[in-house]
């Protein structure tokens, strides 16, 4: 089943736009993927199953019954808004500073000859980047959880590792002021309130290798309910310094 989009997602899906095509206002350019590694369809395709179509800046009728969508988040432009956790959507905020939940955050993919960690940046600007895992493997085949919990909280997420970071979700904080993440929510999962799917570019504009197709890091992150984040062992903003970092389950 197709969800609806918003009317500022419209126009991409009537003028035919894709990744990697004339850039959009609000979106930035995903430019092609490297030889031998896989682009956000493909991607979507290896983690949700079925065979998405992509459809302007979103990519629908993913998954077994064909009702997984992924919804493109603005990148900048849409105000001051931050994006809720559990009830942001596409046009109500672009997906720079986010607020509010408790988030479970696993390693998805890495497409990157560099290493990777995820993390946040508290608040809604300046602070320093909290790692919460780093992540290891390659292709689909990689691990770094964590549970976080955000309740009443600001935060931008952050990514590292290498020598190009940390990067942060607000563009105006990485060198040039360039975005470094891309954000799908993913809508028709059963059972799930809110799930997000972050891909990263790993390398500063104009660094060797730099390419800006966002998919060194992909990284889906969970909102869940306060019960079962007591179970994942949680990791409360006032406790994480120096406190044992527990895999979800």
């Amino acid at each position: 089943m197709r969800s609806l989009v918003t009317k500022m997602h419209i126009a991409a899906i009537a003028t035919g736009l894709v990744a990697g095509s004339t850039a959009l206002a609000g979106f930035s350019t995903i430019n092609p993927p490297a030889a031998g590694e896989l682009g956000h369809l493909d991607i979507l395709n290896g983690l949700y199953g079925g065979s998405f179509t992509q459809d302007g800046v979103n990519f629908i009728n993913g998954g077994a019954g064909g009702d997984i969508n992924a919804l493109r988040i603005d990148d900048f432009g849409v105000g001051a808004d931050k994006l809720n956790l559990v009830n942001g959507a596409p046009g109500l905020a672009d997906d720079q500073i986010w607020d509010d939940g408790i988030a479970a955050a696993n390693a998805r993919a890495v497409y990157a000859g560099d290493s990777q960690s995820f993390g946040y940046f508290l608040g809604e600007s300046g602070g320093t980047y909290e790692e919460l895992f780093s992540v290891s493997g390659a292709g689909f085949g990689v691990s770094g959880s964590a549970v976080v919990d955000f309740e009443g909280a600001t935060w931008r997420w952050g990514r590292g590792g290498n020598a190009f970071g940390p990067h942060s979700s607000l563009a105006s904080e990485n060198t040039g002021g360039r975005d470094h993440m891309v954000t799908y929510k993913i809508t028709g999962l059963v059972g799930e309130i809110a799930v997000w799917l972050l891909f990263w570019e790993d390398r500063d504009l104009g660094a060797p290798q730099s390419d800006f197709d966002y998919n060194d890091l992909v990284v889906e992150i969970r909102a869940i309910p306060t019960p079962m984040a007591a179970g994942l062992g949680l990791l409360g903003l006032g406790g994480l310094v120096g406190m044992r970092r527990r895999p979800m389950n």
